[in-house]
């Protein structure tokens, strides 16, 4: 009986399966440094770092805030709109909903869209379709930055609105760069896509660390509000008198923990992807 040998080949190769785990460690290692360690070593420098890496943090701001908005709108309340300063992070006006699942919308939301997003890097065959849904996301965040502009014009006297400036407009600029930039990226070669959705996986689980260690703040807020941790401390107290200082450390710790391990299970599935076998012969008969 004659006997037809087939070469099977792996792909992808196992040299560019570690490279690629070697740039997801380095990106998990470095922004952890700059969000988490520094500050926590250092408190000051979490404004400069803030500073220095601003495209970077009002992106961190940009899904962290459309975390609360999302959330808003799947327990059936209403998302009106997102609103960010540059230099002093952002707010989702949200109205009905379930108050304890916005919140967490926006503390841990972002952190499970980008371990899926890890995920996702290294499993599906083609990027393209993750990158076109990361865009209808982009444009959907721009229209919710957008909307109070037509509000403010056309109902000048409607609820909420007096909270809304027109400088607001001016962070539109980071959307609208990481909109170009992800399409542009769609024309590219599927290892740089990879390593892009790699990128936003990681700022999306740490964009609650972005703006100034935002989840460890206890103090009253310059508008006179309340950072979420702490609101969701209150929310789980039920004590006469303000939320005890040890009991928004213990809830600042288990969001902080459950974002680095939605992190590093994210990076750990993404890495994992099954080593290619050594190239073989197959007879086929």
């Amino acid at each position: 009986m004659d006997m037809e040998w087939k070469t099977q080949t792996p792909s992808p190769p196992a040299r560019e399966t570690d490279s690629d785990a070697r740039f997801l460690i380095g990106l998990i290692s470095v922004f952890a440094f700059l969000w988490l360690v520094m500050p926590l070593i250092y408190p000051p420098s979490s404004r400069w770092i803030y500073i220095a890496m601003l495209p970077i943090s009002q992106l961190g701001t940009f899904v962290h805030e459309m975390g609360h908005g999302l959330g808003a709108i799947f327990t059936g309340g209403h998302f009106h709109w997102l609103q960010i300063e540059m230099m002093r992070g952002g707010a989702a006006i949200t109205s009905g909903g379930w108050p304890l699942f916005v919140l967490l919308g926006g503390l841990l939301g972002p952190a499970m869209a980008g371990a899926l997003l890890m995920y996702l890097s290294t499993r599906v065959k083609r990027s393209r379709p993750v990158l076109a849904v990361l865009c209808f996301l982009q444009v959907a965040g721009m229209f919710f930055m957008i909307k109070p502009m037509f509000i403010a014009i056309l109902q000048p006297s409607a609820p909420l609105i007096d909270q809304w400036r027109f400088s607001y407009l001016s962070s539109l600029i980071i959307p609208t760069i990481g909109l170009l930039l992800t399409v542009k990226i769609c024309f590219l070669s599927e290892r740089i896509q990879r390593r892009y959705l790699q990128f936003l996986g990681v700022i999306m689980c740490l964009a609650g660390f972005s703006s100034n260690s935002y989840i460890f703040t206890y103090r009253v807020l310059s508008n006179g509000g309340y950072s979420d941790a702490r609101m969701v401390a209150g929310m789980l107290w039920s004590g006469p008198e303000t939320v005890p200082f040890a009991i928004f450390v213990v809830v600042a710790t288990v969001i902080s923990i459950l974002n680095i391990a939605l992190m590093l299970t994210g990076a750990y599935v993404s890495i994992r992807s099954k080593r290619p076998k050594a190239k073989r012969d197959v007879a086929i008969e």
